[in-house]
C-alpha cells in the first residue's frame, strides 16, 4: 500500500517546471516591461505578455 502511494506521486499529469524555465519566463516579462515602460497601461502590457 505504501509503495503504491509513493510511486503514484511520480506519475503526475502535470509537467515538471524546472527553475530555468521559470527564470526564462520572468526575464521575458521583465524585458517586455522595460520596452513598454511609460507607454501603455496595464491591459496592453498584459496582452503583450500573454501573446508572446
Amino acid at each position: 500500500m505504501l509503495l503504491s502511494a509513493c510511486t503514484g506521486r511520480n506519475r503526475s499529469p502535470h509537467p515538471v517546471l524546472k527553475p530555468g524555465s521559470i527564470e526564462d519566463a520572468v526575464n521575458r516579462i521583465k524585458k517586455i516591461k522595460r520596452q513598454l515602460y511609460g507607454r501603455v497601461g496595464f491591459e496592453p502590457l498584459r496582452k503583450m505578455i500573454l501573446l508572446q
